[in-house]
């Protein structure tokens, strides 16, 4: 931080503490004015006449304390933050001080944490100030936003997610006669019909579903609005809806004769004839012309009557007719007339009035539409009912008729399968409302029928009358009182899209979570590579005492531990996702194995203090079983190493349990435990139940998911028991395959002498470091060290050298690996035994070196103990 100008007033009665405070504080580039009282009269007077940016005041001195200047403060001067500085608190006193108001508490003990409070103090200050402006500068927004509101005429308001008014303006205070505080909290239907408040819902519905502004017309009354709703985003990602409606009756009436007018004038389809009041013809248009026969020159200036008139009608029909037109209404209807060449046509008329700008009627527009034709097909209708009908019980789509009452007036076959009704007659006899999963539904589609006309796309969940949910799209129209309409069943399609939408997601998630796994990777790669080659060159250096040398050397091979630990679960992770994993059942005894778990794991818990117990439920005799003894070590080593991880105190106890066939064995601890719903996912790849950069605890995350895929692949089952604070149980079970003849296990015994005078080793390493490695290793046993580079000169080697006692294979070598020079060896060498050294050291690969001929395997990072204890088993 740069340098910060502060005036600081110390409250101290001891000068010299107050100097080294302010020592620390010009370390930190703190630009200090500063003034020390050590009473209240003086710190009162200071308070107020210096003006001071943050107060240090020392808890416990001779006449004044702390908590007496911290009350002045909030009296006098409340904004001006305040530190605690003292030589001894304990922790309740503390959070007194911080309750009463105090910003922080420094013990002068813990100096050098001043600056950091003080700069953090003043940060907290100028925050508060800032909300302090920003509330206020909100209260001036809020004014200018009602001002803005009030100064239109349209009706302005805004509603909250569940659609209550929480703002309106005073143009729609006077709309529903009440004043605000009486629509504030309330609800469409709590303040106009039923009818209307539906209508409002609806549009408000639209806008929030839609996610844009929606311009509609409501009619409220006898008048008219046209409404613009659009979505308001309010607090915690809530949505609500707002709106400006406009009074458009006068508009919408001038628009509609307009359009009228318009449509009549501008029509090339259907005839148009314009009159004047008195009924003579003004004008026509070539669909007339087309029509009657008669052109315009014979058509204008005459009466309709005495051009087309048939004759069929009665007199009281046109006289209905003009009754109509005077009175400044629009008739609509059916005509027979006659053209010039005296044949009858059907025609469909409407005839609108048309007002001057003094409100008064001058003239007429009459649409005429031909509907001769669509006559002779209603008459064809009635004679194709029958194919009709076979049409509609043959269709993939249930088809249907309905009364607004809810009675099916005809029902189709595929409706029938859709609901799963036996027969059509069974259909015909239930009430519609019984088939609807949520009986709104049908009111709504009801009430936008009545509105439209006709739905499309009307999605609602059916019951069938077995009782089954059924995924529908509803079509439909109006047909004078009854409903026709068609079902579309989209079960089917609905579960695919709710599976690929879960499928979606599960993607997002598992991105989310390898994310998050390769950020904690490098964390877990980088933390114990920063110990080696950190304490590695600590090591080189000279300036570091030699005593201090050999614990350098303890952590950068538990640093290197823990690396190997880490890559090993990555690649078993990638070997269990592409089925790579395979089972390798030997003979081995499971309390042995125990024992050397415990005498690995046991250093780490006595660090931690933890007491660390293991309860075989068999004796020794009993316990060789036949099983794959690297997958069962590594699947308790992650289980035993997870306990000590989250356990800080108490114990941990493994052990099993031989129950008829089955061994279920157990992991218990008194650690930090687990909550149920984290109970399922931490055996899930890329899960931890801490994501964050302030992680308590490390790992890669891999340990429990490696373990379930190895219990799950051998035949058992992994679950877990936990109570947060209290501890957690692993438990798991694995089929017991005992061996015939049961072996007792061998006694573990010290190496004999390190002396191999008498043998040639022939040493097969491509790396120029391991090989060094592993010739310092052997330096002390004065065996004789043959070298190959590569697997092509280890077998050139063994043909052209009698003397060879025993071969260490590296694997991974260029021109020809190990495996296949062990191959060419043991075909015409099979007595030279060889042991396989490989960086391969993964479940399964021991198996695939002993398949190729190797005696045994040993996997890198090389272990001086292992090594030794297999050259004697094969050179002794």
């Amino acid at each position: 931080m740069k340098s910060d100008s502060i005036r600081i007033l110390f409250v101290e009665d001891i000068e010299v503490d107050m100097e080294l405070a302010l020592r620390e504080l010009q370390k930190e580039n703190f630009n200090i004015t500063w003034i020390r009282v050590e009473t209240r009269e003086d710190f009162l007077h200071q308070l107020l006449h210096f003006d001071p940016d943050i107060i240090i005041s020392d808890y416990s001195m001779p006449t004044f304390d702390g908590l007496e200047a911290l009350k002045i403060t909030l009296a006098h001067a409340p904004g001006i933050p305040v530190i605690l500085f003292t030589g001894s608190i304990n922790e309740e006193t503390a959070v007194a001080c911080i309750k009463a108001g105090a910003t922080d508490y420094v013990l002068k003990d813990k100096m050098k944490r001043l600056p950091f409070a003080v700069r953090e103090a003043l940060i907290q200050k100028e925050i508060r100030i800032s909300n302090e402006k920003t509330q206020v500068e909100l209260k001036q927004s809020e004014a200018r936003y009602r001002t803005f509101m009030n100064s239109t005429d349209d009706l302005a308001f805004l509603k909250d997610e569940s659609l209550k008014y929480i703002l309106v303006n005073k143009a729609n205070q006077e709309f529903f006669g009440r004043h605000e505080s009486d629509i504030v909290g309330k609800t469409d239907a709590e303040l106009m019909p039923e009818t209307n408040a539906i209508s409002c819902r609806a549009s408000d519905l639209q806008a929030i579903e839609q996610n844009k502004l929606v311009i509609s017309t409501e009619r409220i009354g006898d008048r008219v609005y046209e409404s613009r709703k659009f979505p308001v985003f309010l607090k915690k990602g809530k949505i609500g809806i707002g709106g400006f409606i406009r009074d458009i009756t006068e508009r919408e009436n001038s628009e509609k004769l307009l359009k009228l007018q318009g449509t009549a004038l501008n029509s090339a389809a259907n005839a148009i004839v314009i009159t004047d009041i008195n009924g003579q013809i003004l004008s026509v248009n070539p669909a007339y012309t087309k029509l009657t026969g008669y052109s315009a020159e014979e058509s204008i200036g005459k009466n309709p009557k005495e051009l087309v008139k048939s004759g069929i009608h009665e007199q009281d029909f046109y006289k209905d007719l003009w009754e109509t037109i005077l009175n400044g209404n629009v008739w609509q209807g059916e005509l027979i007339n006659r053209r010039k060449d005296g044949k009858f046509y059907n025609e469909e008329n409407t005839i609108t009035p048309v007002y001057n700008s003094d409100g008064l009627i001058t003239q007429f527009v009459a649409i005429k539409q031909d509907i001769t034709e669509r006559k002779i097909a209603e008459i064809t209708i009635e004679a194709s009912e029958r194919k009709y009908r076979q049409l509609v019980d043959n269709a993939i789509i249930g088809i249907y008729s309905a009364s607004f009452e809810g009675k099916f007036l005809q029902v189709n076959e595929p409706l029938c399968k859709i609901l799963e009704s036996n027969s059509i007659s069974e259909l015909l006899g239930i009430h519609i409302d019984t088939i609807y999963k949520f009986p709104e539904q049908r009111q709504k589609l009801i009430e936008d029928l009545l509105h439209y006309g006709k739905i499309l796309n009307f999605e609602v969940e059916l019951l069938t009358l077995k009782k089954h949910t059924r995924n529908v799209v509803v079509n439909a129209i109006l047909e004078g009182n009854q409903i026709i309409g068609m079902v579309l069943d989209m079960t089917e399609r609905k579960k695919g899209e709710q599976e690929l939408l879960k499928a979606k997601e599960k993607a997002e998630e598992s991105d989310k979570l390898k994310t998050s796994f390769l950020a904690n990777m490098s964390h877990e790669v980088r933390t114990p590579m920063n110990a080696i080659m950190g304490y590695a060159d600590l090591l080189l250096s000279p300036d570091y005492p030699e005593k201090e040398k050999p614990e350098y050397v303890k952590i950068i091979s538990k640093s290197s531990q823990q690396l190997l630990k880490i890559m090993n679960d990555i690649v078993e992770i990638s070997k269990i996702a592409t089925s790579q994993i395979k089972d390798n059942p030997i003979a081995f005894n499971l309390n042995a194995m125990l024992r050397e778990l415990v005498l690995e794991f046991q250093p780490s818990a006595k660090n931690k203090k933890l007491k660390f117990t293991c309860n075989p439920g068999m004796n020794d005799e009993s316990s060789m079983i036949n099983f794959d003894d690297m997958k069962l070590k590594q699947i308790i080593g992650n289980l035993v190493e997870n306990a000590i991880k989250f356990c800080d105190k108490g114990s941990i106890e493994l052990g099993y349990n031989l129950k008829d066939s089955i061994i279920e064995f157990y992991v218990k601890d008194t650690g930090i435990g687990i909550s149920p719903e984290n109970q399922e996912i931490i055996f899930e790849r890329f899960r931890q139940l801490e994501d964050s950069y302030t992680r308590k605890y490390g790992g890669s995350g891999l340990g429990l998911a490696i373990a379930k895929a190895f219990i799950e692949f051998l035949g058992g089952k992994i679950w877990v028991k936990s109570t947060p604070g209290k501890g957690s149980t692993f438990n798991f079970h694995i089929p017991y395959l005992p061996l015939e003849t049961a072996a007792k296990p061998k006694a573990v015994t010290s190496l004999p002498d390190e002396d191999f005078s008498s043998f040639t080793l022939l040493v097969a390493e491509d790396d120029d470091i391991n090989y060094v490695y592993m010739e310092r290793l052997l330096s002390k046993t004065n065996a004789r060290l043959i070298r190959a580079a590569n697997g092509q000169e280890a077998v050139d080697l063994c043909k052209s050298t009698e003397k060879v006692d025993l071969i260490l294979m590296d694997i991974n070598m260029p021109f020809l690996n190990g495996l296949e020079a062990t191959k060419i060896i043991k075909s015409s060498r099979p007595d030279i035994p060889i042991i396989a050294v490989t960086a391969y050291s993964l479940s399964g690969d021991r198996e695939t070196c002993i398949a190729s001929g190797c005696n045994d395997y040993i996997p890198k990072p090389i272990r001086r103990d292992e090594l030794f204890s297999k050259l004697h088993q094969f050179l002794d």
